[in-house]
């Protein structure tokens, strides 16, 4: 049980740190600002590409938009970001199996304070 609550405990803290990094770590872009704007569209009931010019695919702008029907602030767009940061540190330990391991999660969590850009490329990420 203590090795499941370690477990559990450990994505917690890593969702944090995502977290913490995207809302107090300066921008140095406004491509944030755009890819809020694209999901925050969508999630108003928008549709891209007729109703809304977008320069990217609308994919990241619909898969972001999912959570945005229950709070519409950027604070939500920012909770989704560090989620989607969490699952792939997931996915990384399960298929990676500690082989790896350490090296690849250092440079995932230093990702967002290199490059604290929350869009399309980070999903593609």
């Amino acid at each position: 049980m203590t090795k499941k609550i370690q477990s559990v405990g450990k994505y917690i803290v890593l969702f944090c740190l995502f977290l913490i990094s995207y809302l107090f770590l300066p921008k140095v872009a406004a491509d944030e600002t755009w890819s809020y704007g694209f999901a925050y569209n969508i999630a108003s009931g928008l549709i891209p590409y007729q109703d809304f010019n977008m320069i990217v695919p609308p994919v990241f702008a619909i898969i972001f938009s999912s959570l945005l029907f229950f709070y519409k602030g950027i604070l939500m767009f920012h909770i989704e970001q560090a989620l989607m940061f969490t699952i792939i540190c997931y996915m990384l330990e399960k298929l990676l199996k500690e082989k790896y391991l350490v090296p690849v999660l250092l440079l995932l969590v230093s990702a967002p304070m290199i490059y604290n850009l929350p869009t399309y490329n980070s999903l593609v990420f």
